[in-house]
């Protein structure tokens, strides 16, 4: 979340919050319903420091972005509506929660805005700080994730936005390991035309289309493929700044293909957030299904027994699910605009499974 900081604050040093009458869902709070702020590390915050807080009445941990917004930087001021904006519109699992806000408007032109936001609260913090911490995760940990992450893009795509920042310092990671998308920050949404394309983002994730404004949901499925190659290799791909050009040294021992057909360079050629979930759930589910009959003592293993017996696993079914999403996702890019209902997934989903595992 925010800096190296250990300093302690309280909400309630923030000045009575005031009205914010643009948005009608998200409630307003006020700051004495939160008490003992400790500024986190940096992992979810695009603008301003994040602090640790507990909610009082729910005796439950938070997290608070404050943003200090000087007289001369009202385009920070737009950034949290655009923020708080994006957050009203999406909910689901995999989502970061957006609680509550609060805001304080100047008295005066010369007086500093204070405005923060009350979210879900994410102990590991982000998946740059879990692949670089300690732990070791197992290849099965890794495909949840990549399945929790895929889905969370995928409900944006639903909603016609663009996340524009898809990245490891962005997927807050809790204390079950469910991955959660957050920093909406500089989220778009397509159906409003108001807002521009500009080339706001972190360019060692972008694409070449980012650098003409010329982009759409296909850059989030760029983003995300950079961030399944850090997540499987536990390393960063590589950027060259005078040609904008991105490089990945390494193959990754699962989902290799996959990961660089979501950065190809064309965009037309890359998957869409909905053959990506279905094919992470497909897997995840085969496994389970795997695991059950064939290791019943699968959690007691090492990751590295874990690791071994997925990537058997892996090279076994691999061909077999390879050639059912391709079927059923032939030539599907993320600039199509697939519109499946929630029934239509799972009839999908069962429908894979069914021809992947006649042989299992």
């Amino acid at each position: 979340m925010g800096c190296n900081s250990s300093a302690i604050i309280t909400l309630e040093r923030l000045p009575p919050a005031s009205t914010f009458r643009d948005n009608r869902r998200t409630p307003q709070s006020n700051p004495s319903r939160y008490q003992n702020q400790k500024r986190m590390p940096t992992t979810y915050r695009f603008l301003g420091a994040v602090y640790k807080a507990q909610w009082i009445s729910r005796n439950r941990d938070i997290a608070c972005k404050v943003i200090s917004i000087q007289p001369t930087q009202m385009h920070l001021f737009q950034s949290f509506q655009r923020e708080l904006a994006a957050y009203n519109e999406l909910s689901g699992a995999y989502i970061l929660k957006l609680y509550g806000y609060a805001l304080n408007k100047p008295k005066s032109v010369t007086d500093e805005m204070q405005c923060a936001l009350i979210m879900e609260y994410m102990s590991r913090g982000s998946l740059s700080t879990v692949i670089k911490g300690n732990e070791k995760l197992s290849l099965s940990c890794k495909l949840d994730m990549a399945w929790h992450i895929a889905s969370g893009m995928r409900k944006l795509h639903d909603r016609k936005m663009i996340h524009r920042d898809i990245r490891p310092d962005n997927v807050l990671i809790n204390k079950y390991y469910t991955a959660k998308i957050g920093d909406m920050g500089i989220a778009r949404d397509l159906r409003n035309p108001g807002q521009y394309m500009t080339t706001v983002g972190c360019q060692p994730y972008m694409p070449p289309e980012f650098y003409t404004e010329n982009y759409d949901q296909s850059l989030d499925v760029f983003t995300f493929g950079l961030t399944l190659y850090y997540l499987f290799v536990e390393k960063n791909h590589l950027f060259h700044e005078p040609t904008r050009k991105i490089l990945l040294p390494e193959e990754s021992p699962v989902f290799d293909e996959l990961i660089r057909y979501c950065v190809h360079d064309d965009q037309d050629q890359r998957p869409s957030a909905l053959e990506l979930e279905t094919t992470f759930i497909t897997y995840k589910r085969v496994f389970e299904k795997h695991i059950r009959v064939h290791h019943q003592n699968y959690e007691q293993q090492s990751v590295q027994v874990k690791n071994h017996i997925f990537q058997e696993f892996y090279k076994s079914f691999h061909p077999k699910a390879s050639a059912a999403l391709k079927e059923k996702f032939p030539k599907a890019s993320s600039r199509a605009q697939i519109i499946i209902d929630p029934d239509g997934v799972k009839q999908l989903l069962l429908m894979l499974l069914q021809a992947a595992t006649q042989e299992e």
